[in-house]
This record gives structure tokens, sequence and C-alpha cells, in this order.
């Protein structure tokens, strides 16, 4: 297997910054064009009644901008971020080089925060094209796919932390030893 570049990571790193930077203003447009109401995509959990709220909040302008703006910034996000902490893992992981092939696994955790991200925009964009329609299904599904998103972007910082402390500390190891 091709061997990671610390510049893979580095990239990836600058260019998540870049989208995290241009997803906040866009979220402030939001906000602007809406009298202050935030997304929903922010909080690790929604209540229905939260999300009906917000929703009201939005008004037409502010779900018509989420629709139109945001979910084109936040479409390219998730891809930033998963690339950047499936690098670092991956990354790390060549560091502690006597491991099994299986455990570059490891580096799928953010994809798969990607792809429960990407399933809570679909189903949030849902909720704005329909409402005021009142789905439950669709209410239980932002709120699944929201806390499946946070949870394995959440994974995949403990993972790289957890690695890089093993990385620390059979180096130290190492130089004890020598």
């Amino acid at each position: 297997m091709k061997k990671i570049r610390f510049s893979y990571v580095i990239l990836s790193l600058a260019l998540f910054l870049i989208m995290l930077t241009f997803m906040r203003h866009v979220a402030k447009q939001v906000e602007l064009i809406s009298g202050g109401t935030a997304i929903l995509d922010l909080n690790f959990y929604n209540s229905k009644e939260f999300m009906m709220q917000t929703l009201q909040e939005l008004g037409q302008k502010g779900r018509d901008f989420y629709l139109s703006k945001f979910f084109i910034v936040d479409f390219f996000y998730p891809i930033t971020y998963a690339a950047f902490y499936g690098f670092t893992i991956l990354y790390v992981l060549e560091k502690l080089k006597n491991h099994s092939r299986l455990i570059k696994l490891l580096a799928l955790i953010p994809v798969c925060g990607m792809c429960f991200d990407w399933m809570e925009n679909v189903f949030i964009g849902s909720l704005l094209t329909t409402f005021p329609n009142d789905s439950a299904f669709l209410y239980l599904m932002v709120t699944m796919s929201t806390i499946l998103k946070f949870s394995f972007v959440y994974l995949a910082v403990v993972t790289i932390i957890i690695l890089v402390g093993i990385v620390i500390i059979k180096r130290n190891k190492f130089l004890n030893t020598n």
C-alpha cells in the first residue's frame, strides 16, 4: 500500500480549515437571513419540537437559502474532514510499523461520519422542502443521522489521540532502552 506522506495530512488539514471557515460564514448568512435562527446540524441531538420550531423560525427565505447555498458547502465540508482525519489516522498508523493490515480500517471511521453527515443533509433537505409537513419518520432520521455523524467524527478524533499517545509511548520506550 502507498505510504501516506505528512504533506497529505497538512494539505487535507488546510482544505478542512478553509471549508470550516467557509461553512461558518455560510451558516452565519443563514442566521442573518432568518433573523438569528441557527442551522440544525450543529447540535448532537435535536428534539422534534426544536427542529419544528427552527424550521418555522427560518422562514421561507432562510429555508430557501439553507437549501440553495448552505447544502452546497455542507456537501464538500464532510469530504474535507473525512480526508483529514483519515489521512491522519493512516499516517500515525504507519509510525506504529508492526500492525495488521486490518487496523488500517480505522481510517474508515471518518468516512462513516461523512456518510452520516450526507444522510443527515438529505433528511434535513426533505424537512425543508416539505415544511410544514409533520413527518415523524423524517424527524427521527434527522436525529439518528446527526447522532451517528457526531459519534463517528468524535470517534475519529479519539482514535487519533489514542494512536498518537501509543506512538509517543513507544517512542519513549525506544529512547529509554537505547
